[in-house]
């Protein structure tokens, strides 16, 4: 057998163990993200649905499943949160919200956590 002919055979070989191993790579961690939806860990879902599709970016089994599990993620937003800017950031898209100094850093909490839960009705109800 001609060398080159043997580089060729190698060369094959060597491709087909990658996509095989690339295979079993994303087979690995579709079943992770699999277990971790089923624990409603949503987030490690995302993560491992996310590697399992950019190793097997045409597996539409993937993309189904990256597509629900992502609709079940909590976007938080934490930091800068007041009363004036609190219902635009639900209307972006946010459904946790985490405010410090926008509630302790004013002299009345109660009357600071009232508006902005008024503010995050009005959001809520304008996006439905």
């Amino acid at each position: 057998m001609h060398v080159s002919t043997m580089n060729r055979i190698l060369g094959a070989a060597l491709v087909t163990g990658l996509l095989l191993t690339a295979g079993c790579a994303a087979q690995r961690a579709f079943h992770t993200a699999e277990e971790e939806a089923h624990r409603e860990n949503w987030d490690q879902a995302v993560l491992q649905y996310s590697k399992a599709k950019a190793m097997d970016p045409g597996n539409e089994r993937y993309d189904i499943a990256l597509t629900r599990a992502k609709l079940n993620v909590d976007i938080e937003v934490d930091g800068g949160i007041k009363t004036d800017n609190v219902g635009e950031v639900v209307a972006a898209g946010a459904n946790v919200i985490v405010s410090g100094s926008g509630i302790f850093g004013t002299p009345d909490y109660k009357k600071t956590i009232g508006q902005m839960r008024a503010n995050i009705r009005k959001a809520a109800g304008a996006k439905a």
